[in-house]
Protein backbone atom coordinates (compact mmCIF):
# COMPACT_ATOMS: atom_id res chain seq x y z
CA UNK A 1 0.00 0.00 0.00
CA UNK A 2 3.23 2.34 0.61
CA UNK A 3 3.67 1.90 -3.17
CA UNK A 4 0.66 2.95 -4.25
CA UNK A 5 0.16 5.75 -1.96
CA UNK A 6 3.54 7.49 -3.09
CA UNK A 7 2.64 6.71 -6.75
CA UNK A 8 -0.85 8.07 -6.51
CA UNK A 9 0.82 11.57 -4.74
CA UNK A 10 2.95 11.92 -7.60
CA UNK A 11 0.17 11.20 -10.61
CA UNK A 12 -1.76 13.98 -8.43
CA UNK A 13 0.36 16.62 -8.08
CA UNK A 14 1.36 15.94 -11.90
CA UNK A 15 -2.44 16.32 -12.27
CA UNK A 16 -2.99 18.91 -9.97
CA UNK A 17 0.30 20.93 -11.93
CA UNK A 18 -1.98 20.64 -15.12
CA UNK A 19 1.30 18.91 -16.60
CA UNK A 20 -0.48 16.38 -19.00
CA UNK A 21 1.46 17.80 -22.37
CA UNK A 22 4.82 18.78 -23.10
CA UNK A 23 4.05 22.35 -23.24
CA UNK A 24 2.75 22.30 -19.45
CA UNK A 25 5.52 20.23 -17.79
CA UNK A 26 6.96 21.48 -14.94
CA UNK A 27 10.27 20.35 -12.57
CA UNK A 28 9.73 18.35 -9.18
CA UNK A 29 10.77 21.75 -7.39
CA UNK A 30 7.89 23.44 -8.89
CA UNK A 31 5.88 20.75 -7.50
CA UNK A 32 7.43 19.82 -4.38
CA UNK A 33 8.78 16.04 -5.35
CA UNK A 34 12.16 14.60 -5.39
CA UNK A 35 13.51 11.97 -7.73
CA UNK A 36 13.08 9.07 -6.13
CA UNK A 37 12.51 4.77 -7.10
CA UNK A 38 8.94 5.59 -7.31
CA UNK A 39 9.32 8.22 -9.52
CA UNK A 40 11.87 6.65 -11.83
CA UNK A 41 9.68 3.94 -12.36
CA UNK A 42 7.08 5.89 -13.36
CA UNK A 43 9.17 7.26 -15.50
CA UNK A 44 10.33 3.66 -17.05
CA UNK A 45 6.92 2.91 -18.06
CA UNK A 46 6.27 5.88 -19.71
CA UNK A 47 3.59 6.92 -17.41
CA UNK A 48 5.56 10.29 -16.79
CA UNK A 49 7.86 11.93 -20.01
CA UNK A 50 10.28 13.87 -19.61
CA UNK A 51 11.04 17.17 -21.43
CA UNK A 52 14.53 18.77 -21.22
CA UNK A 53 16.03 20.49 -19.22
CA UNK A 54 14.52 18.60 -16.43
CA UNK A 55 10.76 18.34 -17.05
CA UNK A 56 8.11 16.45 -16.48
CA UNK A 57 4.42 15.32 -17.37
CA UNK A 58 2.12 12.63 -17.49
CA UNK A 59 1.06 10.76 -20.62
CA UNK A 60 -3.00 10.43 -20.05
CA UNK A 61 -3.04 7.13 -22.36
CA UNK A 62 -0.30 5.51 -20.39
CA UNK A 63 -1.38 6.53 -17.14
CA UNK A 64 -4.98 5.58 -17.65
CA UNK A 65 -3.45 2.30 -18.75
CA UNK A 66 -1.03 2.21 -15.42
CA UNK A 67 -4.03 2.70 -12.96
CA UNK A 68 -6.06 -0.07 -15.19
CA UNK A 69 -3.05 -2.67 -14.60
CA UNK A 70 -2.93 -1.61 -10.93
CA UNK A 71 -6.11 -2.19 -10.33
CA UNK A 72 -6.17 -5.72 -12.27
CA UNK A 73 -3.16 -6.58 -10.33
CA UNK A 74 -4.84 -5.81 -6.77
CA UNK A 75 -8.05 -7.74 -7.74
CA UNK A 76 -6.01 -10.66 -8.70
CA UNK A 77 -4.41 -10.71 -5.15
CA UNK A 78 -7.73 -10.14 -3.24
CA UNK A 79 -8.97 -12.84 -5.54
CA UNK A 80 -5.97 -15.33 -4.31
CA UNK A 81 -5.94 -14.17 -0.66
CA UNK A 82 -9.55 -15.46 -0.60
CA UNK A 83 -9.19 -18.49 -2.32
CA UNK A 84 -6.49 -19.20 0.47
CA UNK A 85 -8.45 -18.17 3.02
CA UNK A 86 -11.38 -20.48 2.10
CA UNK A 87 -9.22 -23.72 1.16
CA UNK A 88 -7.26 -23.00 4.52
CA UNK A 89 -10.86 -22.83 6.17
CA UNK A 90 -12.00 -25.98 4.32
CA UNK A 91 -8.72 -27.55 5.89
CA UNK A 92 -9.09 -26.84 9.12
CA UNK A 93 -12.80 -27.69 9.32
CA UNK A 94 -12.21 -31.28 7.70
CA UNK A 95 -9.27 -32.15 10.47
CA UNK A 96 -11.76 -30.94 13.01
Amino acid sequence: MFLIAKQDRILRRLQEAGATQPSAATTLAQIDLRDSRVFQRLVRRGVIATVPPGRFYLVPEKTGRFLKQRRRAALIALAVAAVVLVAAWIVTGIRS
